[in-house]
């Protein structure tokens, strides 16, 4: 049976079947006799059956069933994007399962933004503006507080524990 038999017993346009061909799902269900294919009508409805998504199926009708005067248009899935330069083209099945596992992630991602395990990006970076312009200000207050305190001291470690008295409350300060 020529690809345009086939095409007609599954209910497609030829294009779908040259489509096939090219994109391997018929491989073992043809040979190739010069320009043209012959191709085991049995053999390739069971490769479409493993390798096609269920939506895409169709179920073998005789060539007697095709009204007399007209068809309907044949229902063709989209064409897969073309592989890049130096990359084996996907499958059906392996594009199809690499899109539901982006869908699954992108909706894992949805489902912990929504239960507050995840936070937007700018939220992060806006808040930790903020807490750091709060510890700069914090820090640089310092010196204008004790400047007179330690103006007058002159002990070393005197000095420190000031110092270090400031700087522990600034950081609370801001911790609270």
């Amino acid at each position: 049976m020529n690809a345009n038999q086939y095409a007609i017993r599954r209910g497609v346009n030829k294009a779908l079947v040259s489509r096939w061909l090219r994109d391997g799902l018929l491989d073992g269900a043809f040979k190739r006799r010069g320009i043209r294919y012959e191709i085991e009508p049995e053999v390739a409805d069971m490769l479409l059956e493993e390798r096609l998504h269920e939506s895409f199926r169709k179920k073998p009708s005789p060539p007697s069933t095709t009204p007399a005067g007209g068809s309907s248009p044949p229902d063709s899935p989209a064409p897969l994007a073309p592989p890049s330069a130096g990359e084996k083209p996907l499958t059906l099945n392996e594009a199809r399962t690499q899109k539901e596992c982006h869908l699954a992630a992108l909706r894992q991602m949805e489902l912990d933004e929504k239960t507050g395990r995840l936070i937007p990006k700018d939220q992060v970076e806006k808040e930790a503006f903020e807490v750091a312009r709060q510890v700069r200000n914090a820090m640089l207050g310092i010196p204008s507080r004790v400047a007179a305190q330690l103006a007058a001291m002159s002990d070393e470690f005197q000095i420190i524990l000031v110092l270090t008295t400031e700087i522990r409350n600034a950081l609370q300060g801001v911790a609270e």
